[in-house]
C-alpha cells in the first residue's frame, strides 16, 4: 500500500466535495426550471420560513 501525503489527500477530498456540491446545485437548478413552485419552497426553507 502506498502512503499518501496528508495535504494531497485533503486537496483530493476538497475537490470531491466541491464537485458533489456543484452536482447538487445543477440538479436543484434543473428541478427549479421544471417546477417553479419547487424554487419557492426551497427559498423558503433556506430563509427558515415554514
Amino acid at each position: 500500500m502506498t502512503a499518501v501525503d496528508h495535504e494531497t489527500l485533503v486537496a483530493m477530498l476538497d475537490r470531491f466535495k466541491l464537485t458533489s456540491i456543484r452536482d447538487q446545485l445543477d440538479t436543484s437548478e434543473e428541478q427549479t426550471r421544471l417546477e417553479p413552485q419547487c424554487c419557492r419552497r426551497r427559498a423558503a426553507f433556506f430563509r427558515g420560513v415554514p
